[in-house]
């Protein structure tokens, strides 16, 4: 199962732009963890698709708590490699 479930706070406002396919919103989230009374902030790369990219548009904006709900999902370009979080659902916090 590839299953991936963050909370967090959006780095920057989305992102949206239109593809042969339909439409994509794409968005920074920051994830706290602390261990042995240290805080690390890890950015992760979110990316909508269909129906979500509307809701995301209109209420998703920089500094909100989101919840996203999603798969993982490498990729490769040009010798760089990328992971991005697929999210399938989202909620505002």
């Amino acid at each position: 199962m590839n299953q991936a479930t963050l909370v967090g706070h959006l780095g920057n406002d989305p992102e949206v732009s239109e593809f042969d396919g339909g439409r994509v919103a794409r968005f920074r989230l920051a994830t706290n963890r602390r261990w042995k009374g240290k805080e690390h902030t890890d950015w992760h790369s979110v990316k909508v698709f269909g129906p979500l990219v509307g809701v995301v548009e209109q209420y998703v904006k920089k500094g909100g708590r989101l919840l996203v709900v999603g798969r993982i999902e490498y990729r490769e370009s040009d010798g760089k490699y990328f992971t991005d979080i697929i999210a399938q659902d989202i909620e505002l916090l």
